[in-house]
C-alpha cells in the first residue's frame, strides 16, 4: 500500500511499534 506523508499516516494508521517497523521495511526503511 502507498503511505502518505510522515505524521499524517500516524493518525490514519494507528499501529503498534512492531507493526510500524514492518511497515518501514516495506516502505524501504525510510
Amino acid at each position: 500500500m502507498r503511505l502518505v506523508q510522515r505524521g499524517n499516516r500516524l493518525s490514519i494508521l494507528p499501529v503498534t511499534a512492531r507493526e510500524w517497523r514492518h511497515i518501514l521495511k516495506m516502505a524501504g526503511e525510510v
